[in-house]
């Protein structure tokens, strides 16, 4: 199989219809303690990257085994998509539900708008506002 560069360094292209995995794999138990441990003291840091790095290697020869065609990384290593890039966008932060209510000054009308969107179970967790976003909302909900 050959990898992604060597496809691009030879031009040739992806076969119609190539498998790929998209999103996360899920992470084992010790993989998540080793990552709260590491959060919460750097004593643990460098065990939580060789085990990033272990379960990946086996995510790829996993991939590899059935036939993926675009082998990924199973992106262990991102806690997910929103955090991301909560981490790496200067000005985006990462908020609850109750968090973005609160700044909007009128949650009732809030609720009634995750309602309509039918978003209220589905959102109840975490999402990114950036700077601008935090505005517009704050002046929606305020003039309503």
């Amino acid at each position: 199989m050959k990898s992604v560069k060597e496809a691009d360094m030879n031009n040739n292209r992806f076969k119609p219809f190539s498998t790929t995995l998209m999103g996360s794999m899920p992470r084992s138990k010790e993989l998540l303690d080793l990552k709260e441990k590491s959060i919460k003291d750097d004593k643990y840091a460098e065990e939580y990257k060789e085990k990033v790095y272990s379960e990946t290697e086996k995510i790829i020869q996993m991939s590899e085994e059935v036939g993926i065609d675009v082998v990924v990384s199973g992106e262990l290593a991102r806690d997910n998509y929103m955090s991301y890039i909560a981490e790496h966008v200067p000005g985006v932060k990462l908020m609850t539900m109750e968090d973005i209510k609160e700044i909007t000054g009128n949650t009732e009308e809030f609720n009634k708008s995750l309602e309509e969107m039918d978003a209220g179970r589905q959102y109840n967790e975490q999402s990114c506002v950036c700077r601008q976003n935090f505005y517009r909302y704050r002046a929606q909900y305020r003039r309503s």
